[in-house]
Formats: structure tokens, C-alpha cells, sequence
């Protein structure tokens, strides 16, 4: 059995350029109420206040998830449980589980805006207590084996491969630091979704085919109702789909630097062929001339 791959903290550096200049090249064109500015990486509007970047007055978190261009699920992450390594009594063993994500408190307080980037899809806006309250009612309401392709929006199956499960993304800062993220996977239309997800419980019923005598099973949706009996949604603030983005950077001087960055993660992260395809082409960026890990040299 393959192990997960082990993400160090400093890695993130690479992805947190490629989310600024994707940003600020929007900026730049005018796709925001409001210019880009960054604040510093590891300082304390970062890592005090959650506050990645401002646009105009707004200040914001920046999310991407390279998979979600590969498997169409957004991995949002909800709490995180660290491994004691300095207790010589009892040797190593996990701590209680704390904020992450979603649940932290100081994300809700002090960030205006989450702008979630999904390549391929576009970027999808949220005020930070909703997508929190969002995650939580899908956790609630999604039997982990429910199957998305079986949902639909508007009579198209949901894309998201093995979608609303629990992933763990394993992290370390040297030998004595570990950590792991966990995460709710998300189909990418149920974040993009403008007109918002109805809130309520999911369930799989069995129907009988009425010609066959086949049982089958069957999601039914009970959806939760306001005090004049409609459905109670929740939804993103703002969706901007991603050839409006892609626009953007192709006019932009940032493109060169954007697509080195992808170029150079598709490399670092020993990604296949497919994978390295279906990312590089969401970018423009022409396949023929990718560098790719050569895995016929790996022992």
C-alpha cells in the first residue's frame, strides 16, 4: 500500500507567488472593485490574522488546490491533529484536534473574503462564516458513501471524483514537527454554484422499477425550510468562471512567470502524464515542450 505524500510547510512559497501574480494580473486588468496588494508571507497579517492579501479594502484569504483541476473537488480544509513527539512517557501519540481552515476563529473574525482559485473552473468567492457553516451542513447532510455522479445540477452529473469524503494531507517542519491536515472534499460545482446549494439531508432510499421488479437504490434530497416553507440556500458571494481568469493572464506580463511556476510544480511533484496534461493545459501552457520526471531513472 502506497503512503500519502508528506507537503513541508515552505513548499507552499511556490503556490503562494502563483496565487499573488494570478490575482494581481486580474488586478491589473481591472476584474476587481479594488487593486491587489500582498501582505508579507510568514508575517503577522499572514499568520496572526489570516490576511493573505487586500483587494480595495477587502481582506482576504487566497486558496488552490492544485487536485482539484485533476479529480473536480475543492479540498477545504476544516481542522488539523498534530503528533506529540517530545513526551518520553508515553512516546509519541496524537494531540486533541484543533482549529483549522474553516473552523478557526481568527479567519472568521478577521478575513473579509476566501477567494478559492479552481483552475478549470474559475474562482469562487466566500464570506469565511458562510463556507464554514456550508462545510459543516455538507458533513452533516452527505452519507460518506453516497456516489456524486448520481446528484446533478440542472440535469448534469456532478464531475467530482470520490467527492464529500474526509482527506487527510499529511504535513512536516522538520523531524519533531507533523502534522496533518483534514479536509472535506467538495465537488467543484457545489462551490462554483451561483443561485447557491440548498441546505438539508441527504439520504439513499430504495425504489422499485414498476416494469422489472427491479430494487434499486436511489439519493432523496429533504431539504430544510425557511418559515414560508421555501428551500434555504447558502452560496458563494461571487463567482468569476475561469476563461474570464484565463483571459486575464494571458494579457498579462505575469503569464511567462505563471507558467514557469506550474511548469516547475508539475516537475517537483513528479506528476504523470495525464496529470501533468490536464494541469498545464487549464494554464495555456503548450504541452509539447513540458518538462515531466523522468520515472524511468527512480529507484
Amino acid at each position: 500500500m502506497a503512503g500519502k505524500a508528506t507537503f513541508s510547510a515552505k513548499a507552499d512559497y511556490s503556490k503562494t507567488e502563483l496565487q499573488n501574480l494570478i490575482l494581481k494580473s486580474m488586478s491589473d486588468n481591472n476584474m476587481f472593485d479594488g487593486m491587489f496588494a500582498e501582505t508579507e508571507a510568514g508575517g503577522q497579517l499572514d499568520k496572526d490574522k489570516k490576511i493573505d492579501c487586500y483587494i480595495g479594502r477587502d481582506k482576504v484569504q487566497v486558496k488552490m488546490d492544485y487536485r482539484s483541476m485533476v479529480n473536480n473537488t475543492t479540498a477545504v480544509e476544516f481542522a488539523q491533529l498534530d503528533l506529540e513527539t517530545q513526551n518520553y512517557r508515553h512516546g509519541h501519540f496524537m494531540k486533541p484536534p484543533k482549529a483549522g481552515g474553516v473552523s478557526e476563529r481568527e479567519l472568521i473574525d478577521n478575513v473579509d473574503y476566501i477567494y478559492y482559485i479552481l483552475p478549470g473552473f474559475g474562482i469562487s468567492i466566500w464570506e469565511p462564516a458562510k463556507l464554514s457553516r456550508f462545510v459543516f451542513h455538507l458533513m452533516r447532510s452527505m452519507p460518506l458513501d453516497l456516489d456524486p455522479q448520481l446528484l446533478h445540477f440542472e440535469g448534469i452529473p456532478l464531475k467530482g471524483k470520490n467527492a464529500f469524503k474526509i482527506a487527510v494531507a499529511a504535513n512536516k517542519e522538520g523531524d519533531e514537527n507533523l502534522w496533518s491536515s483534514l479536509n472535506y472534499l467538495v465537488p467543484n460545482e457545489y462551490m462554483m454554484q451561483e443561485d447557491g446549494i440548498p441546505l438539508g439531508q441527504w439520504s439513499i432510499e430504495k425504489f422499485q422499477d414498476e416494469e422489472s421488479g427491479v430494487w434499486y437504490d436511489q439519493p432523496v434530497f429533504h431539504p430544510e425550510l425557511d418559515d414560508v416553507e421555501d428551500n434555504i440556500y447558502i452560496k458563494p458571494e461571487k463567482v468569476i468562471k475561469w476563461d474570464d481568469v484565463l483571459y486575464s493572464l494571458r494579457i498579462s506580463d505575469n503569464f511567462s512567470r505563471i507558467c514557469e511556476l506550474i511548469s516547475e510544480h508539475i516537475y517537483n511533484y513528479k506528476y504523470g502524464k495525464r496529470k501533468a496534461f490536464i494541469i498545464a493545459e487549464n494554464f495555456d501552457i503548450n504541452t509539447e515542450f513540458l518538462k515531466l520526471y523522468d520515472w524511468s531513472s527512480h529507484t
